[in-house]
């Protein structure tokens, strides 16, 4: 800072130094939506009206009225933007945190009651009440990865939303959820409430999808497990391969559904990534096994103690689950073929 910026600072009288300091500490603040700021300019103006009306004014304070009527109005200001910067955050702050957010893919929102939408990014908290989605608004579908409180991980598909009413409930409104229960460790379970059904799981890996115009079906598909499908006091059981589809009208369908393939795409497309910097390449292939619903075999017993003992670094710069072990298996000196669901790791030639 110059001198003559000093003897600028030397010369200001006491109130605009106050003046000043405020202003400095008040910092940053977002923008104010225009009514609020309507609302509190109209006061101001009033309360500005009233003070200036005519009165008898005394001379040894003439002089300095008018700032003080400014940092009066400063004051004034501040405190309503308080009062709207509170009330604008105050779901966040309040409601309880049932999730976390751990990935996100194109464009995802959180809409919260009393709150302006907002863009999602990795590690976001989300409230209870909120609603996730993945409609695209201004941007690109998306899709986005998230971890209830309780350990369970949920995955949300493209154009699909999803109201977290509490850490153990969740109400699909559109579009399709993925639940890994499993993932808990035991620690929960968990209902997904459609207009069609409640899927519960006991301890599984599931997709529940909404189809059709108005919800004209629900889709259950278990990849391992069991999931209760509850509607109008009737009960089925889904098994782990399967698939039941719950029309509006008419009877239930079910189908044989492998653990892997193209129905599960969308799923590893919505996979938070695999930190693989100190990990064992015997952990990354249990990562992939689990996502994929590939069995992973080696070609020589061998090969399975290696991969214990062979230690990663980098990262898997945003590749899939069913991409990582063809990027990462040739670094250690091995090679990987899939077929019917198996991944075989063997040496490399």
């Amino acid at each position: 800072m110059d001198d003559r910026h000093h003897r600028t600072d030397a010369r200001e009288p006491e109130e605009e130094r106050a003046v000043r300091r405020l202003l400095e500490a008040a910092g940053r603040r977002p923008p104010v939506p225009a009514q609020d700021l309507a609302a509190i300019t109209s006061s101001l103006r009033q309360a500005w009206e009233e003070r200036a009306a005519p009165a008898p004014r005394i001379p040894a304070v003439r002089a300095r009225w008018p700032l003080l009527a400014a940092l009066a109005a400063l004051l004034a200001l501040a405190v309503g933007l308080g009062w709207w910067w509170r009330a604008s955050r105050a779901p966040l702050a309040t409601a309880s945190l049932v999730a976390r957010v751990t990935a996100v893919r194109g464009a995802a929102y959180l809409d919260v009651p009393g709150s302006e939408p907002r863009a999602l990014a990795a590690g976001d908290a989300v409230p209870e009440g909120a609603v996730v989605r993945t409609d695209g608004g201004e941007g690109t579908p998306g899709a986005t990865a998230l971890t209830l409180a309780g350990g369970i991980e949920l995955r949300l598909d493209e154009r699909s939303r999803l109201r977290l009413s509490t850490a153990a409930e969740v109400e699909l409104l559109r579009g399709a959820v993925y639940a890994d229960a499993a993932a808990a460790g035991g620690g929960g379970a968990l209902a997904v409430r459609t207009p069609l059904g409640v899927a519960r799981d006991v301890g599984t890996q599931f997709a529940v999808r909404l189809e059709g115009p108005r919800d004209r079906a629900m889709r259950v598909t278990v990849r391992e497990g069991l999931v209760m499908v509850e509607r109008d006091r009737r009960s089925w059981e889904v098994a782990a391969g399967e698939e039941l589809t719950v029309p509006r009208h008419g009877a239930t369908e079910r189908r044989a559904v492998p653990p892997h393939g193209p129905v599960w795409d969308w799923v590893l497309a919505a996979a938070p990534p695999f930190v693989i910097e100190g990990e064992s390449l015997a952990a990354l292939l249990g990562w992939v096994a689990r996502e994929t619903g590939w069995q992973v075999r080696y070609a020589e017993p061998s090969l399975a103690a290696a991969a214990e003992d062979v230690v990663l670094h980098g990262d898997l710069g945003g590749l899939r689950p069913d991409q990582a072990p063809f990027a990462v298996l040739p670094g250690a000196g091995l090679a990987g073929e899939v077929a019917d669901g198996v991944l075989v790791v063997r040496r490399a030639p």
